[in-house]
């Protein structure tokens, strides 16, 4: 199997082609304002080509060319398990599809079917902690870390007994399926429909936006945002057309999610960032498989100055607000050079038992000052 170190412009190559698919156009002919390139720090991303004006749409992708999971009331198993068996099914089909007609041997090409550009982007090796051994998890340190990756490893072994002979069908195994549901539900893949999508009509669901899931995280400074354009005036009709043809009622009602630019704008050259969510740092560790800490640059838990939250004494205090420790300044890709580094994690660890002795110890001080 081809993967990004070894083959970095088939990679490259692969993914710029992957903005024309997703949002519809002929790159020969037209330019978008971006392009993908690899950043020596942040992985494979988003880069402005152009100045960007504020409020300018950047990348507009069609609902069509959305890769969305069932609705929440409709799942059977977890989403990101329901994601990844689609995946795998897509990707199969897709390979089946660029072998016909051909004497080469493209077992692992994907070239073929509607999803093939898009699937053939997507890492090769995409690490989330759902991978960690229990000696590793155990590293962590944190409960609530410890015990979010063992449930989730707990579900997904559950999903898989589940799904396994769906599986065999398209000989997929175990490790099939762990790269499915990590390549499918972390980082830039999975953007959460929100309440305001949720109001134009469509159910709560788990998206991938192709071409917009190249974007970094910024939980301070993104420069970019997403949203759902729905055009209620081109879908006189559409419940008629809904009765007989879903996929084409769809397309015709003229609904995109598009990458917008912030209100300054994005200078040529600058990465295009979005915020992946005011998140505390067990999300950003389980389902993107990173952290980035700002404790070293001399930022501080939110709220760590009071020690009002709740009312069960110090270690409540405490445990709160440890779990609201925010993290993240453009987060890395999630792609294969930069995902879930050790050193990353064991920093993590470090960061969030320092700050914890920190807050105990300014707890005790505070305590130790009423009580005289």
């Amino acid at each position: 199997m081809r993967d990004y170190e070894n083959n970095g412009m088939y990679r490259h190559s692969t993914a710029s082609a992957l903005l024309g698919w997703a949002t519809g156009k002929d790159l020969r002919y037209e330019q978008l304002p971006v392009e993908v390139q690899q950043h020596p720090q942040y992985g494979r991303c988003l880069v402005a080509v152009q100045a960007i004006a504020a409020d300018e749409v950047v990348l507009s992708v069609p609902t069509d060319r959305v890769f969305a999971s069932q609705a929440a009331e409709d799942l059977e198993v977890h989403w990101a398990a329901e994601m990844g068996l689609r995946l795998l099914q897509e990707r199969h089909a897709c390979r089946n599809s660029s072998s016909k007609g051909s004497t080469n041997d493209r077992s692992h090409s994907c070239s073929g079917g509607f999803w093939g550009a898009w699937i053939e982007s997507l890492p090769r090796h995409a690490v989330t902690p759902v991978e960690f051994t229990a000696a590793e998890v155990q590293q962590l340190v944190v409960p609530s870390a410890v015990q979010a990756i063992l449930n989730m490893q707990a579900c997904l072994e559950d999903c898989y007994a589940e799904l396994e002979p769906q599986l065999q069908q398209i000989d997929c195994g175990w490790r099939d399926f762990l790269w499915a549901v990590q390549a499918d539900s972390s980082g830039r893949a999975a953007y959460r429909l929100s309440a305001a999508v949720r109001y134009e009509g469509l159910p709560s669901s788990h998206v991938s936006l192709p071409g917009i899931d190249m974007c970094n995280h910024s939980s301070t400074a993104p420069n970019a945002a997403v949203r759902l354009l729905h055009s209620p005036g081109a879908c006189q009709g559409l419940a008629a057309l809904e009765e007989v043809a879903p996929a084409a009622a769809q397309a015709a009602c003229g609904s995109y999610f598009q990458l917008l630019a912030g209100p300054e704008g994005i200078p040529a050259g600058q990465q295009v960032c979005i915020s992946y969510g005011n998140w505390p740092a067990e999300p950003f560790l389980l389902l993107f498989g990173f952290v980035v800490c700002e404790l070293e640059h001399g930022s501080t838990a939110a709220g760590s100055s009071s020690s009002s939250r709740g009312s069960g004494g110090g270690a409540a205090v405490v445990q709160q607000q440890v779990s609201d420790v925010a993290v993240g300044d453009e987060g890395g890709s999630w792609y294969e050079g930069s995902a879930a580094h050790a050193a990353l994690i064991q920093q993590y660890c470090r960061s969030k038992v320092a700050l914890a002795r920190r807050l105990a110890a300014q707890y005790s001080s505070s305590a130790a000052s009423a009580a005289a």
